[in-house]
């Protein structure tokens, strides 16, 4: 990425862009410093500045859900970076299109397979929170759920096959580490409870707690203010690893085959992906009814696709052709997102709370970060094929990763009629809802099947668009 800034006004235009997507953190920052009433509104209630940061760094409570905080995410950006290096590695040294796009998509199953099923595979880390047996569990799953998606943009790298994979790490590593302090909230609260908030409690959920369940709105502001403080900290030096990873390639050399443990380890993933299939199919009870379920993913989660890849790659052709202007605003925007409070009290105020348009509208804060994987992606060739092949990339990857996370839909959606299937699931392991069953069975295979036949689909779809990845035949 060339890191001069060509036209003064993309700077501008990226500057505008930027404030409307800050929006729910200036909410959030007002919100931290008043003593909320919901009678009296933001703005009629009683001012305290900062009151309620002092609380809470005075709280006995906060250097425990720091620790954990901390504790969860180094997991994660463990385990997330060894899988990227590895997949990356994988997809990169295959030369065949249509093998590696498949080969893209299987790499990204982490991300594409609900979250729920979590308490299927690690029921004793749950039940018991036994150290540091939770923490490993929701470290690697939330590292891992990432690296999934991150891994995906290895099926647009060229060049020297070492070399892209390391920046590929880095690029997930950077963006790990300007969301560290919110470690991925949808696995926690597939098993929160109170039994495990002495090993499970984080910033996240912390805030989810005093905000959502508590109604505490102006301590949990500021438990948000100071998560994206830390994180805009973080977010300094990551701006320098992201100004060499989106370095353009001078000379792109040709593509050079990698065979060995990295092409044999693109194996794992398909083992575990049908292992998967197998357990979850055996513990989903056989008689519950998806369809009007289903009908509701759909209608949220296409919109969100769309909506997602189309803003994203128009923030990314702002950023990238705002230079170093653009790296910074983007990483900042990652590190201000998941603003939850201010999300709902804004929803809420709109009247949009209880509808599928606000879940769609909450899964705007994938924006940043598949921005930042667009201008990765199209670094070394910014042709239309290119360009569209990304788009349908990266549509259908948040399609998926959209139909599995049920923690969005949780905060919205409260009418058992509006409930997508990830809530239905959700609410089925939590608390075995009879609700859901009745007499006429159904599979639950189409709940991991849906977004992974969708993945391969777009795969097929970026192959046939993407010839680059083809050897030249002298």
């Amino acid at each position: 990425m060339n890191m001069k800034v060509k036209n003064p006004v993309f700077p501008i235009l990226f500057g505008i862009v930027f404030f409307v997507l800050l929006i729910p953190f200036i909410y959030t920052l007002l919100l931290s410093t008043k003593d909320y009433k919901i009678i009296m509104g933001l703005f009629g209630s009683p001012f305290t500045g900062a009151e309620n940061f002092n609380t809470l760094l005075g709280s006995p409570y906060f250097p425990m859900i720091l620790k954990n905080t901390v504790a969860i995410s180094i997991i994660s950006l463990f385990f997330g970076a060894v899988y990227v290096f590895f997949a990356s590695m994988a997809i990169g040294g295959i030369a065949n299109r249509w093998i590696k796009a498949v080969v893209a998509v299987v790499f990204a199953i982490p991300a594409l397979i609900p979250v729920t099923f979590a308490r299927f595979f690690f029921p004793e880390a749950i039940l018991t929170a036994q150290m540091p047996g939770y923490q490993l569990m929701a470290g690697l799953l939330g590292g891992l759920r990432l690296a999934g998606l991150v891994s995906v943009v290895s099926l647009f790298t060229k060049g020297n096959v070492l070399k892209q994979g390391l920046k590929t790490t880095l690029l997930f590593v950077a963006l790990k580490s300007v969301t560290f302090f919110s470690p991925d909230i949808s696995i926690s609260l597939n098993s929160y409870n109170p039994i495990i908030y002495e090993v499970a409690d984080t910033l996240a959920t912390f805030m989810y707690r005093t905000g959502l369940l508590e109604s505490n709105f102006s301590f949990s502001a500021a438990v948000g203010m100071l998560r994206m403080i830390l994180q805009l900290v973080l977010a300094i030096p990551m701006v320098f690893v992201l100004k060499y990873v989106m370095s353009e390639e001078k000379d792109v050399k040709p593509h050079q085959p990698v065979f060995g443990i990295f092409s044999i380890s693109a194996i794992v993933p398909i083992i575990i992906l049908l292992a998967a299939l197998i357990l979850c199919g055996s513990l989903l009870p056989d008689d519950v009814i998806f369809a009007p379920y289903y009908a509701n993913s759909l209608m949220v989660c296409i919109p969100t696709a769309i909506l997602v890849a189309f803003i994203s790659y128009g923030v990314s052709l702002l950023g990238r052709n705002s230079g170093i202007f653009g790296i910074i605003g983007i990483a900042a925007l990652c590190a201000l997102t998941g603003n939850l409070i201010s999300e709902y009290m804004i929803t809420r105020q709109l009247g949009l709370l209880n509808t599928h348009m606000a879940v769609i509208a909450g899964n705007l804060k994938l924006v940043p970060v598949i921005s930042m994987l667009f201008i990765f992606a199209t670094k070394n060739d910014r042709s239309v094929k290119k360009d569209m092949s990304a788009i349908i990339i990266m549509a259908f990857v948040v399609f998926a990763w959209t139909w599995g996370d049920s923690f969005t839909d949780s905060i919205f959606l409260h009418d058992r009629e509006k409930f997508t299937t990830s809530l239905c699931i959700r609410e089925i392991s939590l608390h075995n809802n009879p609700a859901y069953t009745a007499t006429s069975p159904m599979t639950s295979a189409p709940l991991i099947l849906i977004p992974v036949i969708v993945a391969f689909v777009c795969g097929v779809l970026s192959a046939l668009l993407d010839k680059s990845s083809e050897p030249e035949v002298k």
